[in-house]
């Protein structure tokens, strides 16, 4: 049988491992949490990048040139075309490429285009 004191020192013993063992595994878990946080950061900027790389220009051409578009709102402003939507509309065509980068981004490239106020100065 052993003795109180060594049973106190086993006991103490096992604690004290207990608690390296218990930091141990929450260590584990932190890094773990902080990998999974990365790749679902790593995942966003993918798809970020799939969407500018899917942007065609020419279909928001087409698109502006079909008359679906109702520019009588916009008669002597400057609009931003990004992915057949128009996603801002000013006095500047500054102004403008402002508001659609607030709207799709610092790296798209959205179409800047001029509403006459007169029909017949459209080409």
């Amino acid at each position: 049988m052993l003795s109180e004191k060594t049973q106190s020192v086993s006991t103490s013993g096992s604690h004290i491992l207990q608690n390296v063992i218990d930091k141990n595994i929450m260590d584990y878990q932190k890094s773990m949490l902080d990998l999974i946080t990365n790749l679902h950061r790593v995942q966003i900027l993918v798809q970020m990048n799939n969407l500018q790389e899917e942007y065609d220009p020419e279909e928001d051409f087409k698109w502006f040139t079909s008359g679906e578009v109702d520019t009588i709102s916009f008669k002597g402003k400057y609009i931003a075309i990004w992915k057949k939507q128009i996603v801002g509309s000013g006095e500047s065509a500054v102004e403008v490429e402002r508001l659609a980068k607030a709207y799709c981004g610092e790296n798209c490239t959205p179409a800047i285009v001029y509403i006459p106020e007169k029909e017949d100065a459209i080409l």
